[in-house]
């Protein structure tokens, strides 16, 4: 017979033990079930995470595309044609979409009579007064201003300064002033483009001016010259007339001579104005080599001796 007091010692004991085994898996339910809560709200926090980074991602690869093309339209509009005034507000007004970018400002300085200087503005109506550190850097973020300043530079000096006012965060700030470094080497190309055709058409005024004024001086000498030589020749074919020793009608000869040979150069001039009008014609006729050559001797025989 067992002792019932002993048996029920032995299952006070079994109950105790019972208790104490739920109480520790109680706690240890308890422990991993915070640990599932915990790891639920990580999954949360880290998909809410991803949903944003998707989004941001979303709205700058749309920005981005969107920048991009606007640059590849206006690149070929400004390749086809020379920029205007309205072409580059309809820019600036692009440039503007009201989410990052609120306004913009470009200043062109005058060049060479280029007929886009001047400034222009797009977006919120605002003063916009380039700082003073703009005049020993390239390029300025105004951060009291949330203000991007470029100056637009070419091998002249700077020709330009363009300003854009961006909201944005921190994380999508350096591809928004990217893009703007990219439109201000359009803006660069431009200026450049127009200073260079009205350098070019410039240069062509004065050398027409230049052609025109040797064409007219050539004229005025032809004129000038062929005067008095027509007095000469006309003068000693008078002379030749009259009673001559052998020496003079030697001089007489070479008088002649010396005047033939100036109306070919004054004919020559005259053949000048004609290449540069175009006119000129060649003629085929015989050539005496030896004639040339007494006509050289007689004009520079008298030369010769005198410097013996």
């Amino acid at each position: 017979m067992i002792d019932p007091e002993k048996h029920i010692a032995l299952l006070k004991q079994k109950l105790e033990r019972e208790h104490a085994s739920r109480l520790a898996a109680e706690k240890l339910l308890e422990a991993k079930s915070h640990e599932l809560y915990n790891a639920n709200q990580m999954l949360n926090e880290s998909y809410e995470k991803l949903q944003m980074q998707a989004k941001f991602d979303s709205e700058l690869l749309t920005y981005q595309n969107k920048m991009e093309n606007l640059l590849l339209r206006y690149a070929r509009l400004f390749l086809k044609h020379s920029a205007t005034r309205e072409s580059i507000q309809q820019l600036l007004d692009s440039l503007v979409d009201g989410h990052y970018i609120s306004g913009c400002h470009i200043t062109i300085y005058p060049a060479d009579n280029i007929n886009i200087s001047g400034s222009y503005s797009s977006g919120r109506l605002q003063e916009w007064m380039p700082p003073t550190e703009l005049e020993s850097t390239n390029s300025l973020w105004d951060k009291s201003g949330h203000t991007l300043w470029i100056n637009i530079i070419n091998n002249r000096g700077k020709i330009g300064v363009l300003a854009v006012r961006i909201a944005c965060n921190d994380d999508r700030l350096p591809a928004i002033q990217k893009h703007m470094a990219l439109f201000c080497e359009l803006f660069r190309s431009v200026i450049g483009r127009q200073i260079t055709f009205n350098q070019a058409i410039d240069a062509k005024k004065r050398a027409e001016d230049s052609e025109q004024s040797t064409r007219d001086f050539l004229a005025m000498i032809n004129h000038e010259l062929r005067t008095p030589l027509n007095g000469l020749l006309g003068a000693a074919e008078l002379l030749q007339d009259t009673p001559l020793d052998n020496d003079q009608q030697k001089l007489l000869t070479t008088l002649n001579h010396s005047g033939e040979l100036l109306r070919a150069i004054i004919n020559d001039l005259l053949d000048y104005s004609k290449i540069n009008a175009g006119m000129l014609e060649l003629i085929e006729k015989p050539f005496d080599c030896h004639l040339l050559a007494v006509k050289l001797e007689d004009i520079f025989t008298h030369r010769s001796h005198e410097k013996r």
